[in-house]
């Protein structure tokens, strides 16, 4: 099927009158101009707003409001054309070929609230400039705090949902073995695991090797020092590039030794909070061989994140942010699906018009 100028789908179920993408708007174009004062609504009122759009009958974007005594209020945004997205490219029935992570990650500074966003990469379609499939967003909570019953709500209701009505009993396990990821958030991943109990979970490297860094900075470790423990992790040849399991052991035993050897009190904590989430990221590389072998980041959820920080103003109310989310959705049928470009947090994303920058990675029929 033909869509647009040189633009091909080869999945007939992608296209029904919608575009893949969506063109960003600021939120503050639609706030009132002039000296940015906060808005009157209260949080009362606004979360009232949410609460009333739940008895809509043509809402299908708010999904929960969760309310608790001293708490503040969380929202669970999802359509369902999200879930069935998901079902679909980060399944364990998925093919190699289009399989997804599913990742995960907090906002900071959203407004007055956290954001946690899940996404994926959509692979039945490339960007034709990077000829790289394009970053959705998937079910999203708006959110106050960031604590474990505030996530594990979140991952329940979605995990609920994406083994919920709709399935036959045989595919009620269709998300074991899911390949799930984020930074290490304490409680964000033990929520995670919580709620998704067979998944394969993966860290962020980036993360990973910042917090070694701070650590090793924080006991005084020197330069030279710590930046040789950090290579014999993450460098070519360290841990982290390990192609087996003997490789593996060999390079920890000797970064080990160094680390003794130079006098660092580092070893409890490298070998308790470092190595395991080294070990068990090479796992899940060695066993799912569609990840690829190099070191997992969670560049797509820190590029989705920059993209929504960029859009909205300091005071912006959460129906604000609520309407600059589900915009799409409510004028031309599509949930919000996000695409990002270029190296994260690095350049700008300007509005384009998303219908021009796809094409099929597959001839049409393949699948």
């Amino acid at each position: 099927m033909k869509l647009g100028k040189d633009c091909y789908y080869h999945d007939s179920s992608l296209v029904k009158g919608e575009t893949l993408g969506v063109q960003v708007e600021n939120v503050a174009t639609r706030m009132p101009a002039g000296d940015g004062r906060k808005s009157s609504m209260n949080l009362a009122d606004e979360v009232q707003s949410l609460l009333t759009r739940l008895t809509h009958d043509d809402e299908d974007f708010v999904q929960a409001v969760n309310v608790q005594l001293r708490r503040s209020p969380a929202v669970i945004l999802y359509t369902q054309e999200q879930i069935d997205d998901i079902r679909c490219l980060c399944s364990k029935e998925t093919s190699t070929e289009l399989r997804s992570i599913l990742s995960f990650d907090r906002t900071f500074n959203l407004s007055s609230l956290f954001l946690t966003v899940m996404v994926f990469r959509q692979r039945k379609v490339v960007r034709r400039a990077t000829q790289e499939p394009p970053i959705f967003v998937g079910p999203m909570m708006l959110h106050g705090d960031g604590k474990y019953a505030t996530y594990l709500n979140f991952f329940s209701t979605v995990n609920g949902a994406l083994n919920g009505c709709g399935i036959s009993a045989s595919e009620f396990r269709l998300l074991d073995n899911v390949v799930t990821g984020s930074d290490d958030e304490c409680a964000l991943v033990n929520a995670a695991k919580t709620a998704f109990t067979n998944t394969s979970q993966l860290f962020c490297m980036i993360h990973t090797k910042d917090n070694v860094r701070h650590r090793l900075t924080s006991i005084g470790t020197s330069t030279s020092v710590r930046e040789a423990i950090l290579a014999r992790l993450f460098g070519c040849s360290g841990v982290a590039e390990a192609a087996s399991a003997a490789e593996q052991d060999d390079r920890m035993a000797e970064l080990l030794q160094y680390v003794r050897q130079e006098n660092v009190d580092a070893v409890d904590y490298l070998q308790q909070r470092v190595l395991t989430k080294i070990a068990a990221n090479n796992a899940i590389k060695w066993r799912e061989a569609w990840i690829g072998q190099r070191q997992w980041t969670n560049n797509n959820c820190e590029s989705a994140n920059h993209l929504l920080k960029i859009q909205v103003v300091q005071y912006t109310p959460i129906v604000e942010i609520f309407c600059f989310i589900h915009h799409h959705s409510a004028t031309s049928g599509a949930y919000p699906r996000i695409s990002v470009r270029g190296p994260v947090l690095s350049c700008p994303f300007p509005p384009v018009p998303s219908s021009s920058l796809f094409s099929s990675p597959l001839p049409l029929g393949a699948l």
